[in-house]
């Protein structure tokens, strides 16, 4: 299956799914199989098959089967050591694999800061940087991480700015619909300007 999130939103139409119908071979009947998610409803190929193997298949990738995307309930998300730079701050994203199976993250998490009781979003949602990156397998326990640039909000002057307080970053893993909150409370910019940048996921927690 290839993710929604790397296909450009005009070309893919992105459309929430509730799973596949699946017609086993040499048959006129069809199963449906649960598989919530996000897909493309325009005219372009996002799944690919491979021929019926026997057993049940191996999700670590042997026997044919490729490990499935890490979902986010099977992900503990946290940030790594801040590194400072002219008017910006580098974090690592970590994400880690807390599930019993190998999964895989490719591409660029969706992130952006939150304020608030409710945490509703301050500011646009952090540019990506960079290319999507090769597939990380991550087994159980491992991490892979996507470096976050934060620019410093006094590098945008109040005016054009508007700051305010903030209590975290509100994180899509690549591909996934469902949230994590990361705390980092801070000041942000409420304006029209870009305060976060972020790379594709690499592997490793740095």
């Amino acid at each position: 299956m290839t993710d929604a999130g790397l296909v450009e939103r005009d070309v893919c139409d992105p459309t929430e799914v509730r799973g596949f119908r699946v017609y086993p071979p040499r048959s006129e009947g069809a199963a449906y199989v649960p598989s919530p998610g996000i897909s493309c409803a325009a005219d372009i190929s996002t799944i690919r098959v491979r021929t019926v193997l026997p057993g049940r298949g191996d999700l670590s990738g042997q026997a044919g089967v490729d490990p499935p995307r890490c979902t986010t309930a099977s992900l503990a998300v946290t940030l790594g050591a801040t590194e400072g730079a002219a008017g910006s701050s580098y974090q690592p994203l970590v994400f880690t694999n807390t599930g019993s199976a190998v999964c895989t993250l490719q591409g660029f998490p969706r992130v952006s800061h939150v304020a608030g009781d409710y945490g509703h979003q301050v500011g646009p949602v952090a540019t990506e940087t960079g290319g999507p990156g090769s597939p990380v397998e991550l087994a159980p326990g491992d991490s892979a991480h996507a470096t976050v640039r934060t620019a410093d909000p006094d590098a945008f002057g109040p005016g054009r700015c508007d700051p305010t307080a903030v209590r975290g970053l509100r994180v899509y893993p690549p591909g996934e619909s469902a949230a994590a909150f990361v705390p980092r409370s801070g000041t942000s910019c409420a304006g029209d300007v870009v305060t976060l940048r972020v790379r594709s996921v690499r592997p490793g927690s740095e």
